[in-house]
């Protein structure tokens, strides 16, 4: 997954500007989404923010940031208030989640395989090191 790939490279050193990225994202998308017209929505661009922060964040911060952007994207979008709006708020909240913690299982699988891959590394230079002395 070139997405997954990208961001793992990043690493932790770039936490903080990602999550800063992340909020900003959310934050045009709700600005963008409210001012669009009434027909429009764009709520399912929250995705984007939540995939990118995701791979930074513990599960119930990804909890709360599906909550939050399902909460936004029924308020500020063309949606009527009507009897589904809790059915449209849990599917969609639902559906960030979900996604939010496949990107946080993707990346911690990919940043063990990482570390496997470097001990292992390691392991067969200090033998080769060990081979060569006898």
């Amino acid at each position: 997954m070139p997405f997954a790939r990208g961001l793992s490279q990043l690493s932790d050193r770039d936490r903080v500007r990602l999550l800063a990225i992340s909020a900003l994202g959310a934050t045009v998308i709700a600005v963008i989404d409210y001012a669009a017209q009434p027909n429009v929505s764009l709520g399912y661009l929250y995705i984007i923010p939540i995939l990118i922060a995701s791979g930074f964040l513990a599960r119930w911060q990804i909890v709360a940031i599906a909550a939050l952007c399902a909460v936004l994207r029924e308020r500020l979008g063309p949606f009527p208030s009507d009897e589904f709006v809790w059915t449209r708020e849990i599917l969609v909240f639902g559906a960030f989640l979900s996604s939010g913690l496949l990107m946080r299982e993707i990346m911690d699988g990919r940043r063990r395989s990482e570390e496997h891959s470097h001990r292992l590394e390691s392991q067969v230079k200090l033998r080769r090191e060990a081979e060569e002395q006898l």
